[in-house]
């Protein structure tokens, strides 16, 4: 009997001889019926083997079947079964900890117990805290703290919150801390925890959980939010997984693996309760693994150091495994993975649905010349969706990550990440994804960028976020783009600590609901260096409890055209404000123009504050609603005047009658001071008959690099002139002196 394209009978498999016999030689191989694999078999050298059929192949725990060097392997419809003895894996042990807060204990944040300067009430499973009216001048965290949940220490188990578990605003999260016998502090479970490859509490007699209300100064008044904590579920691990040695990652091995074959296929297979990896791929050459079904197993499918195009497309996957009694539960435990690519070369990992693994799909290419598509999958993860680490920075196109809807638990750490490996840089584009927190209860990114002081490139766009934080970017070289993203209750909307940011037409609301960091703001930008600022313009974001704004470290920003509305009252302190830049230690050049902002709040609206000396700021053409506004430190706006300036400390001391003091260079990063312009003083204090004049003693310059980016500055110097014609001597104090381009170039 002979098929289409083949040039061999088909060879009908029903035992492990059969197929034994089989497989050393070319052909088609029909898998009839269920054939047990209970020791290693291995296939090596042979091209144009065809394994297909309705059958089964049933391993045990000493089976296996490697294929070395098997080029044009095709492995189409085969059944796949693992041994994973029960489909329960898992056993509710507690459902909700509400009783356990009858009688709690209470910690500021610094290990001292108060509970008399903050409201809370137990009300059924739900908790309410409240900091209330008091203006915070500092950092205020008060945590609730849950008597001691007995624990077998024999026993292993995880954590779920389920949807619903925070409400509110200024919350700080959850944290579970756990015991020894004798009561000896042991650590905190962290069920994100990717420092290894499982998370677990193990060997621990008790559990306290704590959670709690924070403030700072800028955040908003009347803090309050509520935790259902019925929505804490602690599971106990049974069978199979209770036992698990966790000497080496589940994903390390497989009982399907292929190695060292040039166009190897699994398609349309299907593979269920393996305790390892669904299939590897190990250094192939062009790979496909497309429209398989991976359930109850241990890990889905991975292509490791691979070459050529690798395809995982169209796959479905699903992880979780039952709870005794009903439900279904992701893997908490083990750190598994839908889809994995490490180190090979150009992967696609798209149309694929991923449910109940701890990571969806992860791809480390550790490669500069490396990439990926990852489009259009569906994934709902326990801590990660999507990670992409490295590659793209030398490839002839960007890494993609696009179209794809990522759902993740409130134990989340990131909904997409882009990062770097061991490469030298960073190269993507984010674009079109849907990102889900399933609760706001923990710390976590939406679009986490990272680029370990490496080159980055970034392109953030049209992306759907709901999560703490909206997007994150760490210490990169290079630029961040984030443009046109919806990004709804993030404690933080969008935060940058790249070379050069550029957050254009965002809408940012309702950045209220969790409090994270003590640098909160819708937009919060801080430059890895200086050289490179930063732009953000056309954004439009209200109801954040603390800062619209926080812009510092930067050699030049432009906040323009954006809109601002918030409803949340403050403190009434003329010292502390909305929006900030903090320039030290380095000087900037700001613009903050033609923007709208509306505040029904208490406080003012300063704009700019702690300028470093030698900073140069424009303010033009902003539209104010509410409340009293100070727009720049030392300065009144409210008519939208245009400024263009630097401050400087100085001390001029006594000066005798007839005589003049100098101030030291008073350094302005902008060109639009110019030799022979006319400068404007404004003193700190009355100069008590002195005269005082400013000019520029030297223009600035640029130093540019073969990109015509800004890699040095040489700036402007003005220097301040005080003379005393008074008839006597004058004693002038240390103070803070303005100097303003009196004739503005254009």
């Amino acid at each position: 009997m002979l098929v289409a394209g083949s040039t061999s009978a088909i060879r009908v498999v029903k035992t492990k001889a059969q197929l034994q016999a089989a497989l050393p030689s070319s052909g088609d191989i029909l898998i009839a019926g269920t054939v047990t694999i209970d020791e290693p078999l291995a296939v090596s050298g042979v091209a144009r083997l065809w394994i297909y059929g309705g059958g089964k192949l049933q391993f045990t725990s000493a089976g296996s079947i490697t294929f070395a060097s098997c080029d044009d392997l095709s492995v189409d419809g085969v059944k796949f079964g693992g041994w994973i003895a029960q489909t329960d894996q898992y056993s509710v042990f507690k459902t909700g900890v509400h009783g356990d807060f009858a009688s709690p204990s209470y910690n500021n944040g610094a290990s001292a117990v108060d509970g008399s300067d903050f409201s809370h009430s137990l009300v059924g499973s739900m908790l309410t805290l409240s900091l209330g009216a008091a203006f915070w001048n500092a950092l205020t965290t008060r945590n609730v703290v849950s008597s001691m949940i007995s624990l077998d220490p024999t026993k292993r188990y995880v954590i779920d919150i389920k949807a619903g578990f925070y409400s509110g605003d200024g919350g700080n999260g959850v944290q579970f801390t756990t015991y020894d016998a004798g009561g000896a502090e042991i650590g905190e479970y962290a069920p994100a925890d990717s420092s290894s490859y499982y998370s677990v509490i193990s060997g621990a007699s008790g559990m306290k959980v704590r959670v709690g209300v924070t403030s700072w100064y800028n955040t908003a008044l009347d803090l309050s939010c509520v935790y259902d904590l019925s929505k804490i579920v602690i599971y106990k691990i049974e069978n199979d997984l209770a036992a698990f040695s966790l000497a080496t990652p589940t994903e390390d091995s497989s009982p399907i693996l292929i190695s060292n074959s040039k166009r190897p296929i699994i398609r349309d297979c299907q593979f269920d309760l393996i305790p390892a990896a669904a299939a590897i791929f190990v250094g192939c050459v062009d790979v496909e693994a497309s429209g398989n079904t991976v359930t109850r197993c241990f890990g889905g499918i991975s292509a490791t150091t691979s070459t050529g195009k690798t395809k995982i497309v169209g796959n479905k996957i699903d992880l979780r495994f039952g709870v005794v009694g009903g439900g279904s539960l992701g893997q908490r435990f083990l750190r598994t993975h839908g889809v994995q690519a490490s180190g090979s070369s150009d992967v696609e990992a798209s149309r694929n649905t991923i449910n109940g693994a701890s990571w969806g799909i992860e791809i480390l290419h550790y490669n500069d010349a490396y990439r990926h598509d990852v489009v259009g999958n569906t994934i709902e993860a326990e801590y990660c969706g999507i990670s992409g680490v490295s590659g793209g920075w030398t490839a002839q196109f960007p890494n993609i990550i696009k179209s794809n809807t990522v759902k993740v638990s409130g134990s989340a750490i990131m909904g997409i990440e882009a990062a770097i490996g061991a490469a030298q840089g960073v190269r993507s584009v984010i674009e079109d994804n849907t990102v889900l927190w399933n609760d706001l209860c923990q710390f976590g990114a939406g679009v986490a960028l990272s680029a370990g002081s490496q080159n980055f490139d970034v392109r953030v766009r049209r992306n759907t976020i709901f999560a703490p934080i909206g997007v994150n970017a760490t210490a990169g070289i290079g630029t961040m783009e984030a443009s046109k993203n919806n990004i709804r209750h993030a404690g933080r909307g969008i935060s940058s600590f790249v070379q050069a940011s550029f957050i254009d037409d965002n809408e940012i609301y309702t950045a209220k609901n969790t409090w994270l960091l003590a640098a909160h703001a819708a937009i919060h930008i801080s430059a890895y260096t200086y050289y490179i600022g930063s732009e953000i313009t056309k954004n439009k974001y209200d109801d954040t409890i603390s800062l619209s704004g926080w812009v510092e470290g930067t050699a030049f920003f432009d906040w323009r055209g954006n809109k601002i509305y918030e409803r949340y009252a403050r403190t009434g302190d003329m010292t502390h404000h909305r929006f900030e830049v903090i320039s030290n230690p380095y000087a900037t050049k700001a613009q903050y123009s033609g923007n709208e902002i509306m505040y029904g709040s208490l406080c003012p609206d300063r704009v700019i504050n702690n300028l470093y000396t030698g900073s140069v700021f424009e303010v033009s053409g902003n539209k104010y609603g509410g409340l009293a506004h100070d727009v720049l430190v030392g300065f009144h706006n409210a008519s939208g005047g245009r400024d263009v300036g630097a401050v400087a400390a100085w001390n001029p001391g006594a000066i005798a009658n007839g005589a003049s003091a100098i101030s030291a260079d008073i350094n302005i990063l902008d060109h639009r001071f110019q030799i022979g312009d006319p400068v404007k003083v404004m003193a700190p204090y009355d100069l008590q008959g002195c005269t005082a004049t400013a000019y520029v003693k030297s223009a600035a310059s640029d130093t540019l690099d073969g990109s015509n980016f800004i890699t040095g500055q040489t700036p402007a110097v003005v220097k301040i002139v005080i003379t005393n014609a008074t008839g006597g001597s004058i004693t002038f104090a240390d103070g803070t002196w303005v100097v303003l381009a009196d004739n503005v170039r254009r």
